[in-house]
This record gives structure tokens, C-alpha cells and sequence, in this order.
């Protein structure tokens, strides 16, 4: 619903009426059933009332001018805005709603030319323009009106003279259109263009100070402000009351922009039912600084047109986009708007695709031939232009690649010779394979052709047979040695400082992969040096035999230096591994805190040493140490683990004294004389506490802490559900027998929970009712069969 101070005009009772029925409607609907047809009487009534009683005056003049009715009506039913001190906030929050760009200027063809199904989905050219412009409100005081601005009542100018006379004051023009300046007198101004009001205020003032010694300076620094209505293909349309300064563009831009189906090149400036103005907004785009606009006055009408004549273009243009023709515009017109051909345009073949009854029929046209002979291309509504980008393809080049100075591409000159284009490349690299490289020539067909040739006969032998003249589009490759290499390595693994994968070299020994790997590391198992080798690789490689495999091991001594030769040579596509020694390990470390006596650091002694153990290390247990609410927390799961130490030392329970494992972290905490509770209980009533602190009593369980300390359970509480949870993470159920409850023991530290009960709803939504009668009954049926099983039992107990 509209706001009350957005409804301009209306009955204010009306108002009050309708927005108490609304209020009615909302909360007592239950109640309205009964008189539905009497109040949805009243509720179009007052919807009536409201809404008719703001429609402008000025309709029969819009008649006249060829505003449809139907737009009319439609639009000037729209609530008014005014617009106030609130603009900036206001107009923040409609720019964010309806805030929509230029389409991007890289859009593909796609996008044009298959997605449109008949319902324009894409805005043309300069439709999202007017979501960017700011209007200007009315209590600005940086109003910028340009010199054909036409004064009126409600206009404030400022007059500032300074130099030998001094004088800095604001005149408002008064509703008879005039200012009275002390000593000077009225001057008339209403009507008058800015730029006319100057030069005769300045004349006026003249008369009375001394303007020859002195410098004279006007301004209009607050405009009048107008009522505008905003009408046809905008998102927004309706009443506008803004400052005088600004355009029909402002305007439309508070009215939320154009609509994806407006006109861009026919928007109507309507004043007392005559046509004005006919704005065009690629005349702005097109050239901004040349654009003017005539300032709209009280009650003028702005009319968007439906949009017109849609063309899209894409392809090797500058801004590929929809654009909007007018009638007796051409290709020419069209190219113009988009920004012109892009270098790389081929205009011998311009694709038109167009609607030819019901059927689309795809045209080429020669645009240079059309040029030639003056003529142009008539488009229709619906077309789609494509302009093609020429090939690519760089012709009249050969290319040097490979193991020279300076590869690359190289212009054809007639009768240029292989031996002169490696020359033009600065000669050969000094890792260039000699012995055989290659021209790659393409044929007419598309197919290669390699013709191969001797680099070392061709640069030694001036007469050489390969010295042959080059063809277009032909590629000189010359390999490096390196291609003809095949790439061996070996590798090293295991207890060394760092894993390398290094290129085989002749003479490499076992030493110097070991020095690439940094040495051997501590723990490293000097006997168990393993090197996996392919002992058959000539062979293999040949494919004369299967690959075999053999291990041999070598050893190293306390200094870790070989046992072998110091020479031990490797072969390529050997592996290396360097074993770990079995017994060797790295401290690993717990932490034990709180109530012990020396709480600390330790490391562990074994790989099985348990909590029990760890805490006789530390001293042993204090006598203010909390066996329940004592915790570990694992590294390796980064959770707690669940922990009753009174379990583990009262009785004994062996399941509790875990094997440590490095990174442990055991908190045995001081004794905590208190017990929380939480759930549904009376108290705490403040909203956000779910968790209150009471003293703890021996011997207590949960019924005792609810009722003494937290106002008993409430009704919602789900009493057989209640649990207690111990610091250690261990849960405690309450118990039952038959509908007997018992509640669990409760020790320091413990938090007590009580449970909410899920709310049933019948198929009304309202939540279902207990009958008592029933559940006495079920009860009282369910006593009477126990007691009779026992009867019978007891019978035949005698009997026996």
C-alpha cells in the first residue's frame, strides 16, 4: 500500500478509512467471513475515493494533444510524489530497485540474434541511461541552471558585489514575479531567461553602487518547484514535485527510467495540450555538450512513446547492440549510432536477416559496391545485422622456428632462399641439431608436405642441393639436440632430507645423489640401502626381451659413509631407497594442566603409557582436583574425549585410563562448588539466558536444584527426557519404572537439561487437545490388568 503522504489530493477521512479497513481486514478476517460482501463494498469504495480524487485536470488537453486514454487512465491513477528533504534516501533506495546498465558492449551473436522469441527481452541503445542521472531536489543550495533557465515565483537569486562597493544578499521572487532590493526597487523578472535577468539586474544595480570600481556577481541558488506528470512506457509513472532546474531527463530517471518496451527517440513534452518538445536521446548520447533542452514548467506532461523501429547489429562494429530508428533512417544511420566499422569490417558480405511475411530470409549485401553507385539499405522492424571480421590469415610470410637467434615470422620477398631467411634470423643456436631439419609447406589443398634437409651441408656448402627457394606460408623448423635425447634420470627416496628426481648423467655415483638429496637423515637405517635397477635396458628398450627387474642393497657405516665404492655408479632410470630404522622415533609430547602438582609438558615414555601413568608422573592428584570435571582433548580428532576419573579411580574403570597419544592436552580443573541447569524451567525469565549457576548440595538430585533454585519445570518441560551432563562429556538419563521417574544423581559441575515438548497440531494447525476422561481410563484399565496377572500368578503359585 502507499504511504499516506505519498497520496496527493485525496479525501484525508478516506485515507484514515481505508487503512483501518486494511488493519481490520489484516487481524480480524476470522470475524469479516460472515459480512464479506459488505466490506469488500466498502473496501473498493474507499480504494475509490482515494485514488480518483488526485487525477490531474488537464486530461482534455492531453486528449488533444494524441495521448491515448487508455495510457491515461492507466498512468494518472499513480500515487504523486514530493519530493523533500527525504530525496536522497528515497531516490537511494528506487536506484538500487530498478538501477539497470547499458548492455555490454562484447554481447554475442547469440544473444542477438537466437534468444528473442517474439517478446522483446533485450533493451535497445540508451534505455538504462536514465537510472544513472540525478535530479535535483528542491532544497538544494548548488543548483546549476544553464543561461536559458525562465525565472518565476519561488526562484532565489543571490547578488554578491564587492571592491569599492560591498553587498551580499538572497531575493525571492514574490508572487507578483518580482524582487525589491533596498535602494534599487522592484525589479520584474518572472519570464525572464536567466541570461536576460542578469544583464538587467546588473543595470538596476548599477544606478545605485558603484559598479565601475566594483565587481557584481548573480546566481540562482534555490529554484522554484513544479509539479510534472510522468506518463506512458516508465516504470514508475505519476505525479513529480521537483525543482524547476530540472530537465525531462531528471524526471524520468526519478520516474524509475524507461520501461524495456519505451521509445528512446520519441519522448513528448506536453504543455496546456500542446506538443512542446520531442526528445531524443542518441541526440544527447551522440553529442552532449550540444544538447539543450527546454525547461519544463507547472503542470507540463511527459509521454514516452512505445518504442518504434528495433534493429540489432553485431559483429566488427564499435558498440554491438538494439538500437531504435526512426522512420526514414537507413543502414547508413544505423552504422553511425553503433560507433562506426571496426578496422577489420569486411563489407563485401553484409548478412541483413529480416521477417518476410512468415517466414525469415537471410540477405547479403556488397556495401562497397553500394557505395559506389549512392545507394543505401532500408531496414525494417525486427532486423539483424551482421558484420563480419576479414580472415585473420597474415598472407606473404614464410616463418623461421626452432634453434635460431631470432624465430618468428619473416615478410616473402621474391626469390628468397632458404640459406638467406636462417641468415635473416641471426644464424643457429649453438644447441642446433645439424644433421637433418625440415621445411613444412602447405599445399593448395590444406595438406603438408616436410621436406627435409641437412642443416650442416646447407651453411658449409655455398652450392648446396637444400638451398632451395622458399613459398608462401612455408615453416623452417630446426631442431635442438636436445630433441634427439632421450630424457634419463634417477631418483632417491625414503630417510633423506628432501626427495629429488634428478636428469641421468654419465658417471653419476650413488655419493652425489645422496649429496643432492641434502645427506641422510638421523634416523635413517644405514644397513638397508636399497637400489631398484632395470638390469636388461638396451635390450628392453629394443623390445627383445621383457623387462627384469633386480634390487641391490649396499650399506653404509657409523659415519654414515659407504661400505662399498665410493664410486658406486648408477644407471638410468635407477631408484634409490633409504629405509627408516624401525626402534627410531621422535619424542612425542603431552600436556597435563590444572590440579596436579606439577603440571607441565612430558614426553611420552612408551608407545602404550597411559593417562593413569601420565598423572603419577605429574605428582600425583591434588586434593582440590575434580575427578568429574576433568577432560582430554585429542589432537588428532580435535575433540574431547569422554572422561569420568571418578569412575577411574573410585571403581576402578579401566575403560577411562586411555593410551596417550602425542599432542594429548589433559585438563583437571579445581573443584567447582556450583551446578548449572538450562531448558525449560521458570527461571531466568530475561530473553537470551539459557544457562544459570546454582550452588551445589550433596545427595541432590534434579528435582531438588528445578524446584528449589529455578521456579520448577514449566508446563513445556519434557520431565522423562531430563538428562545431566557431566564436564567429562558423559550423560546421565533419567530412569523410569511403569510411570515412576527417577532422576539421575547430580555431582559438581554438572549441567542439568531439561528438555522442551514438541507441540502436536491436528489438521486444523491448532494443537490438539488431551482428553483426561480417555487417558484416566487407559490408565485405570492398564492398573487393572497388572493387578489380575499378579492375581493369577499368586493363584497358581497356591495351587502348586
Amino acid at each position: 500500500l502507499p504511504s499516506k503522504q505519498t497520496v496527493s489530493g485525496s479525501n484525508p477521512d478516506a485515507i484514515t478509512f481505508f487503512y483501518t479497513m486494511c488493519i481490520y481486514r489484516t487481524y480480524f478476517k476470522r470475524y469479516l467471513r460472515k459480512y464479506s460482501f459488505v466490506i469488500k463494498a466498502l473496501f473498493v469504495y474507499c480504494f475509490a475515493l482515494v485514488f480518483t480524487s488526485g487525477k490531474s485536470q488537464s486530461l482534455e488537453d492531453l486528449k488533444k494533444a494524441g495521448v491515448p486514454s487508455s495510457v491515461m487512465e492507466m498512468n494518472l491513477s499513480k500515487s504523486k510524489v514530493d519530493i523533500g528533504d527525504s530525496f536522497e534516501k528515497e531516490t537511494k533506495i528506487l536506484k538500487d530497485s530498478i538501477k539497470q546498465g547499458e548492455t555490454n558492449s562484447s554481447q554475442s551473436k547469440d544473444s542477438l540474434f537466437v534468444k528473442d522469441e517474439g517478446e522483446i527481452k533485450y533493451r535497445v541503445y540508451g534505455q538504462g541511461l536514465l537510472s544513472e542521472i540525478q535530479p535535483y531536489i528542491a532544497s538544494e543550495s548548488h543548483l546549476k541552471a544553464s543561461e536559458n533557465y525562465t525565472l518565476g515565483e519561488g526562484d532565489e537569486l543571490r547578488v554578491s558585489i564587492w571592491g569599492y562597493s560591498e553587498l551580499d544578499a538572497l531575493y525571492k521572487i514574490n508572487e507578483r514575479g518580482s524582487i525589491s532590493p533596498k535602494l534599487v526597487g522592484r525589479i520584474y523578472l518572472k519570464g525572464m531567461s536567466l541570461v536576460k535577468a542578469k544583464s538587467f539586474m546588473k543595470r538596476r544595480f548599477a544606478s545605485v553602487y558603484d559598479l565601475k570600481n566594483s565587481q557584481i556577481d548573480i546566481d540562482l541558488v534555490h529554484s522554484k518547484t513544479i509539479q510534472v506528470n510522468v506518463i506512458g512506457e516508465v516504470n514508475n509513472p505519476g505525479t513529480y514535485t521537483v525543482a524547476s532546474v530540472n530537465s525531462a531527463f531528471n524526471i524520468l530517471s526519478l520516474a524509475g527510467g524507461l520501461s524495456p518496451k519505451a521509445s528512446v527517440r520519441a519522448i513528448h513534452v506536453i504543455r496546456e495540450g500542446k506538443l512542446l518538445e520531442v526528445l531524443d536521446i542518441y541526440d544527447y548520447l551522440m553529442d552532449p555538450s550540444s544538447f539543450e533542452s527546454t525547461y519544463l514548467k507547472n503542470g507540463d506532461f511527459i509521454v514516452v512513446k512505445p518504442l518504434g523501429i528495433r534493429v540489432g547489429i553485431t559483429g566488427a562494429v564499435l558498440r554491438p547492440e538494439y538500437y531504435e530508428l526512426k522512420e526514414g533512417e537507413h543502414f547508413d544511420d544505423l552504422i553511425k549510432l553503433a560507433g562506426g566499422f571496426l578496422s577489420d569490417a569486411f563489407l563485401e558480405a553484409i548478412h541483413i536477416e529480416s521477417v518476410d511475411g512468415n517466414k525469415r530470409l537471410l540477405k547479403d549485401y556488397n556495401l562497397i559496391e553500394l557505395r559506389k553507385n549512392k545507394l543505401n539499405i532500408d531496414l525494417k522492424n525486427g532486423d539483424k545485422v551482421d558484420i563480419s571480421n576479414i580472415e585473420s590469415k597474415i598472407y606473404g610470410l614464410v616463418e623461421l622456428q626452432g634453434a635460431v637467434n631470432i624465430p618468428g615470422k619473416y615478410a616473402l620477398v621474391e626469390g628468397l632462399l632458404l640459406r638467406e631467411l636462417i641468415e635473416n634470423g641471426k644464424g643457429l643456436t649453438f644447441e642446433a641439431y645439424m644433421d637433418r631439419a625440415f621445411i613444412i609447406r602447405t599445399n593448395k589443398d590444406g595438406s603438408k608436405s616436410y621436406i627435409p634437409f641437412s642443416v650442416k651441408d646447407l651453411l658449409e656448402n655455398p652450392q648446396s642441393e637444400y638451398n632451395q627457394e622458399l613459398q608462401e606460408f612455408d615453416k623452417v623448423v630446426i631442431y635442438a639436440n636436445e630433441k634427439f635425447v632421450d630424457n634419463y634420470y634417477v631418483e632417491i627416496f625414503g630417510a633423506v632430507r628432501k626427495k629429488v628426481k634428478v636428469d641421468y648423467n654419465m658417471g653419476m655415483t650413488l655419493k652425489n645423489l645422496i649429496a643432492l638429496a641434502g645427506g641422510l637423515k638421523a634416523q635413517a637405517a644405514n644397513s638397508n640401502i636399497e637400489i631398484s635397477r632395470i638390469s636388461n635396458f638396451s635390450k628392453a628398450a629394443l623390445g627383445d626381451e621383457p623387462t627384469v627387474i633386480n634390487t641391490i642393497r649396499v650399506s653404509v657405516d657409523n659415519d654414515l659413509k659407504l661400505n662399498v665404492n665410493e664410486g658406486f655408479k648408477l644407471q638410468p632410470f635407477d631408484q634409490v631407497f633409504v629405509r627408516q630404522t624401525p626402534n627410531f622415533e621422535f619424542q612425542r609430547n603431552v600436556r597435563i594442566d590444572g590440579e596436579v602438582k606439577y603440571p607441565g609438558l612430558y614426553s611420552l615414555h612408551s608407545k602404550d603409557e597411559r593417562l593413569k601413568d601420565l598423572i603419577i608422573r605429574a605428582g600425583g592428584l591434588t586434593e582440590w582436583a575434580s575427578l568429574e570435571q576433568s577432560r582430554i582433548i585429542r589432537d588428532s580428532l580435535k575433540s574431547p574425549l569422554l572422561l569420568d576419573l571418578n569412575a577411574l579411580y573410585k571403581r576402578r574403570a579401566k575403560e577411562y585410563n586411555y593410551v596417550l597419544e602425542d599432542g594429548d592436552y589433559i585438563e583437571i580443573p579445581r573443584v567447582v562448588n556450583t551446578v548449572s541447569v538450562k531448558g525449560a524451567v521458570e527461571y531466568p525469565f530475561e530473553e537470551g539466558i539459557y544457562e544459570i549457576n546454582v550452588p551445589f548440595k550433596k545427595r541432590k538430585k534434579v528435582k531438588y536444584y528445578v524446584n528449589e533454585y529455578v521456579g520448577g519445570f514449566k508446563k513445556k518441560a519434557l520431565r522423562r527426557k531430563v538428562f545431566v551432563q557431566a564436564p567429562g562429556g558423559k550423560i546421565k538419563k533419567t530412569s523410569h519404572f511403569m510411570f515412576i521417574k527417577k532422576y539421575p544423581k547430580v555431582l559438581q559441575g554438572d549441567l542439568i537439561v531439561v528438555p522442551f515438548k514438541k507441540e502436536k497440531e491436528d489438521q486444523s494447525g491448532e494443537r490438539e487437545k488431551v482428553d483426561w476422561n480417555e487417558v484416566i481410563e487407559n490408565f485405570t484399565i492398564k492398573i487393572t490388568g497388572i493387578l489380575t496377572v499378579s492375581l493369577l500368578i499368586k493363584n497358581l503359585a497356591a495351587g502348586n
